[in-house]
């Protein structure tokens, strides 16, 4: 990549219900990318919406020429329309983030400074130095994510705290070997990418995020006993060597 030039960006944002975040989240996008002049892209992914979410964002594309949908039909999980998406993807890094706008646009600083560093995947964190909570969960909430984690490191090495933030980006080299080793189309999606990643070798770093809890998304709470169905799923992906790329 030329260093003179500022990387292109796609932003990935996978959408099911979500006509009530969608709108302020797409501006929120457009315009922080347009203030830092980044040549960039916005990939809304509808995973089967039942209410207004594609009509907003249908209204939102003369406005904004970068903007497009992609459209999965049905729903079919979170994990299988941020895989849609970023196999869609043009830019030389691309980011996945949550319609509601509990991590907002404006970390993306930070995850284009490990981009440069030459990280392959960069993901958010509430659970490292400088990262904050504005928001806090219901209290059930951050106790089960607490005891999920839990599972997830026991189940799978991998040494971070917290994987289920919905911000994490990709250069381009790391998704063409990610994306396509994905088996997992909804809960814990985000441990099998990082799985992938940890298997081919890919550098990951953290970032300290600002998130926050918002009252009207629709992203749901992970099961914990589904989430312990899919780490075993993921344990034996694992061991079966299905997760290493191929020459």
């Amino acid at each position: 990549m030329n260093e003179n030039r500022k990387p292109s960006i796609s932003v990935i944002i996978p959408v099911f219900n979500e006509e009530k975040t969608i709108q302020s989240t797409i501006e929120s996008v457009c315009a922080y990318c347009d203030a830092n002049g980044f040549p960039y892209e916005v990939v809304v992914v509808n995973d089967g919406s039942q209410d207004g979410t594609a009509g907003v964002v249908e209204s939102l594309l003369g406005r904004y020429p970068m903007l497009r949908m992609l459209d999965n039909g049905t729903n079919t999980g979170k994990g299988y329309a941020v895989r849609n998406g970023m196999l869609h993807a043009t830019g030389d890094l691309a980011l996945f983030m949550d319609a509601d706008g509990s991590t907002k646009i404006s970390e993306l600083g930070k995850v284009l400074e490990k981009y440069t560093q030459g990280y392959g995947v960069i993901m958010g964190s509430r659970k490292i130095p400088g990262a904050y909570i504005a928001v806090h969960q219901p209290k059930f909430r951050e106790l089960s994510g607490r005891m999920m984690n839990v599972f997830i490191r026991v189940a799978t090495g991998l040494p971070f705290e917290d994987t289920q933030v919905g911000f994490k980006a990709f250069s381009h080299q790391a998704r063409e070997t990610i994306f396509p080793l994905q088996r997992t189309s909804r809960w814990i999606f985000d441990v099998e990418l990082l799985v992938i990643a940890a298997q081919n070798r890919i550098s990951v770093a953290e970032i300290p995020i600002t998130w926050e809890n918002n009252s009207n998304s629709r992203v749901k709470v992970v099961h914990l006993g589904r989430t312990i169905a899919e780490l075993v799923i993921i344990r034996l992906n694992k061991m079966r060597g299905w997760y290493v790329k191929r020459s």
